[in-house]
């Protein structure tokens, strides 16, 4: 069983727990931690937890045996206390929650609660993995380099080679090319660059060649799939004017001659 102590002198609180058999794995039945929490960096994030009836609530980095470690920042009753809070990197809701005040690459992180019951009683602890991601810079897949366009018209060709890109996103995404396969054929070839910062360039270079029975225009989309893709435009929408043909009013877009 773990004892969380508290002690102070003058200014300064001395925080440490004296434990055994501090079990992995154990669940609370005191609150509950958000699951699968994904936070947008350099905003404000909050890793969402409800506690009741505690005494002290300290949130810890790692998992595991954490027993040695010192929370980086606690609240007993209404008061915070700890150096994350100080710095102002972190702060709390009154309900026990983590408060990120500007999320970091480094709050990827897999940090552990410990809660101090009250009435007094065994302390118990969660498990908060934290995962962090990154937009894209545009929010859309971006064809043939096209930065400020969602939908691009090709003119007047059978075949060719076309490249859908991602770039500075996190986690990493999957490309793909959606289309008919009755009027167009794609091959594809991903490359991916890990960049210094965390985040990953994502391209998707392929050649294409109209068939023979595709009939009129060719509509077809690059799409972004994977985790927290839906955070983001996923998708952008490629126009083939096939032989020189027009877009009728049902698919008239804005041109971008290529």
């Amino acid at each position: 069983m773990s004892t969380l102590i508290i002690s102070r002198n003058h200014t300064k609180t001395y925080i440490h727990i004296d434990t055994c058999n501090f079990a992995e794995g154990e669940r609370s039945q005191g609150g509950s931690c958000q699951e699968n929490i994904y936070l947008e960096v350099g905003k404000q994030g909050v890793v969402s937890c409800h506690f009741e009836n505690f005494d002290v609530i300290g949130w810890i980095h790692g998992t595991g045996d954490v027993t040695s470690t010192s929370p980086f920042i606690y609240m007993e009753g209404s008061q915070i206390y700890g150096r994350g809070y100080v710095s102002g990197d972190y702060d709390m809701h009154p309900n026990g929650s983590l408060i990120i005040n500007e999320v970091k690459l480094e709050n990827e992180f897999n940090y552990t609660v410990l809660l101090v019951p009250n009435p007094a009683g065994a302390n118990e602890y969660f498990k908060a993995p934290v995962k962090v991601y990154v937009p894209p810079d545009p929010w859309h897949p971006v064809v043939n380099g096209l930065t400020n366009q969602q939908q691009v018209v090709l003119h007047g060709i059978g075949s060719g080679s076309i490249t859908c890109s991602m770039a500075g996103v996190r986690p990493k995404v999957h490309l793909e090319w959606v289309s008919s396969p009755d009027e167009i054929t794609l091959d594809g070839t991903p490359t991916v660059t890990n960049n210094s910062d965390g985040t990953y360039d994502v391209s998707l270079n392929s050649n294409f060649r109209v068939l023979s029975g595709a009939m009129g225009n060719v509509i077809f989309m690059c799409r972004a799939t994977g985790h927290k893709a839906d955070n983001f435009t996923s998708e952008s929408e490629v126009y083939l004017l096939n032989q020189g043909k027009h877009l009728n009013d049902k698919y008239a877009v804005p041109t971008c001659t290529l």
